[in-house]
């Protein structure tokens, strides 16, 4: 027997997820940022991007967490975090063959599924 996927509680653990990851990048921008663009990260730039891409994604995770709670606006929530997600992933790819490859290919990956999640939750709120 299917269970059906209670699409309103995904984009929760959607939300959630992505304020976990903002916060990890607000705490600790040197590490996480350190992964995606190498030494870079460790600069005063470095972590003041890493810093504001870590808020970012924290008030992006808690208007979508709050959408998911009241029912409003669920599907634009999924659809602006996708819509980031897609961004991160297409600027990554970009920058192939001038940041380390492994660390952008994670997080274009990483990314790539942010878009999936985001979108296959706006989908499933639309038909539900």
């Amino acid at each position: 027997m299917e269970q059906a996927v209670d699409f309103r509680k995904a984009l929760r653990a959607y939300g959630f997820m992505r304020v976990g990851i903002g916060l990890a990048f607000l705490v600790a921008p040197r590490w996480f940022l350190g992964k995606w663009i190498g030494p870079t990260a460790a600069t005063p730039a470095g972590l003041f991007l890493g810093r504001m891409f870590g808020a970012r994604d924290a008030v992006l995770g808690a208007g979508t967490v709050a959408a998911a709670r009241t029912g409003s606006g669920m599907r634009t929530w999924a659809m602006v975090g996708a819509a980031a997600d897609a961004s991160d992933a297409v600027l990554s790819l970009s920058a192939m063959g001038r940041l380390p490859k492994r660390g952008l290919a994670l997080a274009a990956a990483s990314a790539s599924l942010g878009v999936a999640s985001g979108l296959g939750v706006a989908r499933g709120l639309r038909s539900s």
